[in-house]
């Protein structure tokens, strides 16, 4: 992994995070660009294990690993879509998982990192953000009563959820 300046782009930092057997999956860079947050998928034909793994980059070393979840693997030789996410302010770090087989929900966690433990796990997908002031967070759901998706929001301040479906759009019109 390969970070570079945005005003000349020198190569800042590199990082080489070798785990065999392990699948590295999406990742996000903390707020503040300290921290580099990986998500790492071992996979055997019982079970998928993940884990994110947060590097230090100013260190260049594995600061920490965090346990995400072990499932049965019900579907081998594809991955679940995970995608992440840090509050802007550096306070939360968002974990979506979209699929992991047919029994398995999907959901959303959140690790608090100030307090360094699992502050929610709330049902949820892909694709995932906050925004910019981080009062809100926005993801999407699976209605099971309506049989549609919608987008659910996050306040974060008064730890509200709302919820809004998703509305088909007109044809594009003809020019």
């Amino acid at each position: 992994y390969t970070l570079w300046k945005g005003s000349n782009l020198a190569e800042q930092t590199r990082i080489q995070a070798l785990d065999p057997g392990i699948r590295d999956q999406p990742f996000a860079l903390s707020p503040d660009g300290r921290y580099l947050t990986l998500c790492k998928i071992q996979t055997s034909t019982q079970k998928l294990v993940m884990s994110l793994h947060v590097w230090d980059l100013q260190q260049k070393r594995l600061f920490k690993k965090i346990h995400l979840g072990r499932w049965a693997n019900e579907l081998p030789g594809h991955m679940p879509s995970i995608h992440l996410a840090y509050h802007p302010l550096g306070r939360y770090l968002t974990v979506a998982v979209e699929w992991m087989g047919v029994k398995q929900p999907k959901y959303l966690k959140v690790w608090d990192t100030w307090t360094g433990t699992w502050s929610y796990w709330l049902p949820g997908s892909p694709p995932i953000a906050y925004s910019q002031n981080g009062h809100h967070f926005g993801f999407t759901e699976y209605n099971q009563a309506t049989q549609n998706w919608q987008v659910r929001l996050w306040h974060t301040p008064s730890n509200l959820l709302k919820e809004s479906p998703f509305k088909t759009a007109p044809p594009p019109q003809a020019d």
